[in-house]
This record gives C-alpha cells, structure tokens and sequence, in this order.
C-alpha cells in the first residue's frame, strides 16, 4: 500500500520559505515586494520588521485587516508620511500610538494625535521630537503622567516647559524631571535610563 501524500506539506514548505524570506535583510526589494500579497499573516507580520522593506510593499501592507501587520508598518522607518497619515486615524489605539512615535510622522498628524482620547496614544507625539514645541507644552499639561513624563525625556521639549514642570505633583514626572541630563548643546535633552 503506497503512503498518502501529506496534503498540507506543500503548503508548510512555501510558507517557511516566505517567512525566511521575509525574515531577511538580504531579500532583494522585489521578492520583499511580493511577499507583500502572500496569503499567510505570518509572512504579513514578519515584513514590517524587515528594516529593507520598501515603502510600495508597505503601502499594501497598512490596508491589511490584521492590526499586528499594521502596527509594524506605523512604526517602519520606510513607511510614506501620506500612509502614516492613514493610519493615524486607525480605530486600533497601538497602530495610531506607533504613528505617533515614528519620526516620519508629518507634525500635522502629530498634533492631531496629540488630541487623541487614548492617553497611550498622546504618548506618541509626546516623545516625538518632531512635535512642535507649542503642542508638546500643551502636553505638558496632559492629564496622564505618563504623557507628561514623555514630555520631559522629549529633546525637543523646550527647557523653560521642563522648568514648568517642575512643580508637577506626579512622583514619576519629578523622577524624569531629575534624570534629564543638558549636553553642551543647549536644547539636546535626554533622559537617564531608570
């Protein structure tokens, strides 16, 4: 009696091999590319973090339903400001945070996430340097400490916001506040690892 073929075998090999393929920086932009219309979500997730993805394979991947495939495309250096401006108005608050921390993000779209209702989302703009300093002082009177607090580590932040800071009641905004470290280059701020 001769063995069965496994039916699913062929299609676990392809897979695999898509998802190596996707995996690898070295996979030249074309195959990457393609990769883009594979029907597996697997091989969706994992090209995002590929940092050689080109900007045409994630412009198919943001109108992907799954939110993992479109948080990694808000948050790929390669991503278009016009998809991040999309993808800022995602229903799925980790996609619209991620917009907000990518620094490819227009500051148009960062300010409008700066107004956003999800706290975790404010957060995004509020560590993004390229925030416009009249907003990130307007976040510096968030209601959430922790939007306030990416306020504070922000190096664009400007010194005389921190220093208004200072009074805030937020234990974890004074801890940032005391690890802002000034370089000799005046508005270059960082915070000190916790």
């Amino acid at each position: 009696m001769r063995k069965r073929d496994d039916p699913w075998k062929e299609d676990r090999r392809i897979r695999k091999e898509q998802m190596l393929k996707a995996w690898n920086e070295n996979t030249p932009a074309t195959v990457l590319y393609s990769l883009a219309f594979s029907e597996y979500v697997d091989v969706l997730i994992r090209l995002p973090a590929n940092p050689n993805t080109p900007p045409e394979a994630l412009v198919v991947l943001s109108g992907i339903k799954h939110k993992g495939v479109r948080c990694g495309v808000a948050c790929h250096p390669n991503t278009p400001p016009d998809i991040l401006g999309l993808l800022a108005e995602d229903k799925v608050q980790g996609v619209r945070w991620e917009v907000g921390r990518n620094l490819n993000t227009p500051p148009d779209v960062l300010v409008d996430l700066s107004y956003d209702e999800d706290a975790r989302v404010r957060m995004g703009p509020a560590g993004n340097p390229n925030t416009p300093p009249e907003i990130l002082a307007s976040l510096a009177h968030d209601v959430n400490e922790y939007v306030r607090g990416e306020v504070v580590c922000n190096p664009s932040t400007p010194p005389d916001v921190i220093g208004g800071m200072s009074k805030d009641k937020s234990e974890f905004v004074q801890c940032r506040i005391s690890r802002v470290d000034r370089f000799v280059v005046p508005s270059v701020i960082r915070c000190n690892s916790m």
